[in-house]
C-alpha cells in the first residue's frame, strides 16, 4: 500500500531521468516550481501533510528511508533540505493564490 501518494506522483512524473525535457530544466528550484504551478491546491496541501509524516515518522534515517520508499531515478543529495524547498515553494504559492 502507498501511503505517500503525492510524493510518489512526485518522483515519477516529475522528477525522473526526463525531468529536463518535462520541465524544460535541470536545475532543482525550477523544477519544483514547475511541478508547484502544474498541481492544484488540494493535491499540494495533501503533499505537504505526507512530507511532514514522513519526516516524523523517519527521522534521523530520512534519507535513508527515503531512498528505501521511493527509490527515485534522480540523486537528491539531502532529502530534508528537498523537503524544506517543497514546503517553502509551495506555502508561497498557497499564499499568493
Amino acid at each position: 500500500m502507498n501511503h505517500y501518494p503525492h510524493i510518489r506522483n512526485l518522483l515519477d512524473a516529475y522528477l525522473n531521468m526526463d525531468v529536463d525535457t518535462i520541465a524544460g530544466t535541470d536545475e532543482p528550484d525550477e523544477i519544483i516550481q514547475y511541478y508547484v504551478l502544474d498541481t492544484s491546491k488540494p493535491v499540494l496541501e495533501e503533499l505537504v501533510d505526507e512530507l511532514d509524516h514522513f519526516e516524523e515518522s523517519n527521522g534521523q534515517n530520512l534519507d535513508d528511508m527515503f531512498e528505501k520508499e521511493f527509490s527515485p531515478e534522480v540523486d537528491i543529495a539531502d532529502i530534508r533540505e528537498f523537503f524544506n524547498d517543497l514546503r517553502t515553494a509551495i506555502q508561497k504559492y498557497l499564499s499568493q493564490s
